[in-house]
């Protein structure tokens, strides 16, 4: 007499399926993030941007009411950061004839390598943009076109 019994097999995932598609969602996070960040942080530079084109105007609306440009942001009656707080926000220079402006990023913005600064100078009515990258090294690409 012979007997055999049937097994249903159990519905559902075995161990081994759930690592494999554990490991391989873990590489493709582990591939896409810095991608996903460094994207994220170069959209943010547009605040930097926006933030020394509103001092600008502070600065040329502070000349028509003065014979020179602002020393710093207290007499531009500006606030020290960016909207949201990406950028420092500083006047390095001012004089009758022009003024450099800086945005310096700050927080999580500081890890974008290429634009940590960005800067406007204004001299004899021509406007120079810059922007440096760590360490202070030149870089172009941060500014729009």
């Amino acid at each position: 007499m012979r007997t055999s019994f049937c097994f249903a097999r159990p519905r559902g995932f075995t161990l081994l399926e759930l690592a494999v598609t554990l490991l391989l969602l873990s590489v493709l996070t582990a591939v896409a993030l810095p991608g996903y960040r460094a994207q994220w942080r170069a959209s943010h530079r547009s605040e930097g941007v926006q933030a020394l084109t509103s001092l600008q105007l502070a600065q040329e609306s502070f000349r028509n009411r003065q014979t020179r440009y602002a020393q710093s942001l207290a007499e531009l009656l500006m606030p020290e950061l960016s909207p949201n707080g990406r950028f420092r926000l500083s006047v390095l220079q001012a004089a009758a004839d022009g003024f450099t402006l800086e945005a310096e990023a700050v927080g999580d913005q500081s890890r974008d390598e290429r634009c940590q600064r960005l800067r406007l100078v204004q001299a004899q009515g021509q406007i120079q943009l810059f922007s440096y990258g760590a360490g202070q090294t030149p870089s172009t690409g941060c500014w729009p076109q």
